[in-house]
């Protein structure tokens, strides 16, 4: 009996790609990400951020500290 190894008929099961967990980020144009990524480094968050929360506290924490 040969191993199936998903459903025949079904798309192949997927890993999550970070386009998918985080597609506020990936919608947002390049310079925009850019600057994004410059503000939380700022914040000693680096690369693409744990979660969005973070960013978003991030984008504020650093309004609020421009003032």
């Amino acid at each position: 009996m040969p191993r199936r190894r998903h459903m025949p008929g079904k798309p192949a099961p997927r890993r999550a790609s970070s386009h998918a967990k985080y597609p506020d980020i990936y919608r947002r144009s390049k310079p925009a990400v850019a600057k994004l990524r410059r503000e939380a480094a700022a914040f000693g968050v680096n690369g693409i951020m744990e979660c969005k929360a973070d960013i978003s506290e991030a984008r504020l924490g650093s309004a609020a500290r421009r003032g």
